[in-house]
């Protein structure tokens, strides 16, 4: 005999009074769902002798919650009976009959679905298609909205569910609360077991996708909800990898706006850090593809670069945008390894820090009375450069000699970035005193194209005059 054959009468009214004034389409999850699945469980194993005839509409209609929870075996393997009848006698009239009533049975059976997911699980893909099949028969809005959104995704197919989900995600055009509201899905479903499926094939998606500001944003959002720091989860090096490798073709410039927010997610010490510090990158930068690290090193060193002319630009340098135009066309060409930048104190005041930005660091320039001058460490190639503003001179060094000044430090003295015993940057039958350029003749390209030269011939990258002077 079925469970509702002793409720002919009462049992709607019962389910009607339940469902009270109840807007939404389904009822929450129970808030301790732990607690409830072991009382369900040891309902059951009470009612098993009597061949649980005694059970209450609740104690059934509450069954998935104790599907996966309260034991250490799923409930079909402790109560196999039970969990029989529950799916060929009992589900199919609560589910058939009013609207009201199936919408509640079948709201424990999507958050068990939800909340358990269990991916390559036999005992819940049974799970997941028997409860596919009755969400096939059943009546009311729930059942409609939940065959639109298996429709739509498949939903109550796990068998790569996650990237399906992720898929239609990056193709909704509105909001992620949109896109949840339509699938049935509450707002902290990113953070379920079946929500985390999602997020590492986002990560897997085409570099032509995520290099698009809208899906960036969308993986972003989604990352957030998830309520777990990528950078101290197990996506760690999938998170890091998925969003900069695309970048890494030094052709595809990324807008201001998506290199900020990369660098904004990445480089602050409580995500990822500064990969330019040997401690951070050998931490949370460990394992991830190096080209990945190379595409935030390299932003840092255009934001270092643009700060370097911002800093000439507000210190009242009369030679800064020839220098701009030099240093940024090696950048664009992503031939510019690393940048430091060196500031004074007053340079540095006169900048401001909110000009810097949060991920921005920079060193001290020591004893550089009144302290107005900047100085720009940079690696291209095998050669390191010191570039200084105003008066000062540009320098060029092996980047293997030991007097080559190292990037990084949080100090330098002037009389380290002045050793004369740098590279000679003229030609070879110059009569010039000093290895060094000074910055003359920068209307007609004179101390650019000595350095162009220079650059050719120790590392063979070459660029026209049109793109530095």
């Amino acid at each position: 005999m079925g469970l509702f054959a002793t409720l002919p009468v009462g049992f709607p009214q019962l389910v009607d009074a339940a469902v009270g004034s109840s807007a939404g389409p389904m009822e929450p999850r129970p808030a301790d769902l732990l607690s409830l699945a072991q009382r369900l469980r040891q309902a059951y194993a009470q009612a098993r002798s009597r061949h649980y005839d005694d059970l209450s509409p609740g104690q059934w209609r509450q069954l998935p919650y104790a599907y996966w929870d309260g034991g250490p075996e799923p409930l079909p393997e402790v109560e196999p009976r039970l969990v029989r009848r529950y799916w060929r006698e009992v589900l199919r009239p609560a589910l058939t009959g009013r609207p009201t009533m199936a919408s509640r049975w079948l709201a424990p059976l999507f958050h068990t679905y939800v909340g358990s997911f269990r991916s390559g699980d036999r005992t819940f893909a049974r799970y997941a298609q028997e409860f596919s099949t009755q969400v096939g028969m059943a009546v009311g809005p729930l059942a409609s909205t939940l065959r639109t959104a298996h429709e739509r995704v498949g939903l109550l197919q796990p068998d790569r569910l996650g990237p399906r989900l992720a898929a239609a995600l990056l193709a909704h055009r509105g909001s992620i609360d949109g896109w949840l509201v339509e699938l049935c899905l509450a707002p902290d479903f990113p953070a379920s077991p079946l929500g985390r499926q999602v997020l590492p094939a986002l990560l897997q998606s085409p570099g032509s996708t995520l290099r698009l500001e809208p899906a960036i944003d969308k993986v972003l959002a989604w990352t957030a909800l998830v309520g777990e720091a990528p950078a101290r989860s197990s996506l760690r090096v999938p998170f890091a990898n998925g969003l900069l490798l695309p970048w890494v073709d030094h052709r595809q410039h990324a807008a201001a706006t998506i290199r900020d927010k990369l660098m904004a997610t990445f480089v602050p010490p409580e995500s990822y850090g500064d990969p330019r510090w040997v401690g951070r990158a050998g931490y949370q930068w460990q394992g991830v593809d190096h080209e990945a690290v190379s595409v935030v090193k390299r932003w840092l060193a255009g934001k270092s670069l643009e700060t370097f002319v911002n800093a000439l630009k507000l210190t009242a340098d009369e030679t800064w945008e020839y220098r701009e135009k030099f240093w940024m066309a090696y950048h664009r060409r992503g031939y510019v390894d690393e940048v430091w930048l060196v500031l004074g104190s007053e340079a540095k005041e006169r900048i401001g820090y909110s000009n810097l930005g949060a991920v921005m660091q920079c060193g001290s320039l020591l004893n550089d009375s009144p302290g107005r001058r900047s100085v720009l460490l940079l690696q291209l190639g095998d050669l390191t450069f010191v570039e200084w503003s105003h008066n000062g001179a540009l320098r060029a060094y092996k980047t293997a000699d030991p007097k080559a000044p190292k990037l990084y430090r949080n100090e330098y003295d002037r009389e380290e970035l002045t050793d004369d015993r740098s590279m000679w940057m003229h030609d070879a039958n110059a009569e010039n005193k000093n290895p060094h350029l000074y910055h003359r003749g920068s209307d007609g390209g004179t101390w650019q194209k000595k350095a162009r030269d220079f650059i050719n011939s120790h590392t063979g990258v070459y660029l026209p005059d049109r793109e530095i002077a």
